[in-house]
């Protein structure tokens, strides 16, 4: 069974609940089976499909100094504070 809710509940919901584990939340992005958080200081969490059942840490992007995110499909972009972007998820369309 999938869990795209951050939690060990069934995939659906029908009444809104937080999400355990996230706080300190300035920016979402969602793609088709993932969330990603950004967080005060710029560090970035993820849950959803490929993650745990509740947000974990995005590997490489704990540093801090990310100050966007955008998400589509099977791939994110991070906006770092420096000006770079990181890319990271599916390239099976050359993303």
């Amino acid at each position: 069974m999938l869990k795209f809710l951050g939690d060990t509940a069934y995939p659906y919901r029908f009444a809104p609940s937080k999400v355990s584990g996230l706080t300190s939340v300035t920016q979402l992005a969602a793609g088709h089976y993932d969330v990603l958080a950004l967080h005060v200081g710029g560090t970035v969490s993820s849950f959803g499909r490929n993650s745990q059942r509740t947000p974990m840490n995005v590997q490489g992007l704990t540093g801090g100094g990310v100050m966007q995110l955008a998400a589509s499909g099977s791939h994110t972009l991070a906006l770092h504070d420096d000006g770079t972007v990181s890319a990271f998820g599916a390239n099976n369309n050359g993303q």
